[in-house]
């Protein structure tokens, strides 16, 4: 899981994935927060993690809030020491 952001177009992006096996297994779809199976062993879990949503509403928060607001503090933290190299 992560996020993206570019500061020169401002455009961010926001990735949620689970694997098993090597093979991905289910994903969140940010556009719509629900799950996005990729077998169908992974139905079961995508039916109670959609129901779940406390949990969607949070992880919408911090994939578009929390996940950039980190990004930003760490990038510019980094550029900082770089600069002083």
């Amino acid at each position: 899981y992560g996020c993206e952001w570019s500061d020169e177009t401002e455009l961010k992006d926001y990735f949620h994935h689970y694997g098993y096996d090597g093979e991905d297994f289910i994903s969140l779809d940010m556009k719509t927060v629900r799950w996005i199976t990729s077998v169908q062993q992974a139905d079961t879990i995508k039916q109670k993690w959609d129901d779940n949503s406390k949990d969607l509403h949070y992880l919408k928060w911090y994939f578009t809030k929390e996940c950039i607001d980190t990004l930003k503090k760490y990038l510019n933290f980094a550029s900082s020491v770089l600069k002083r190299i």
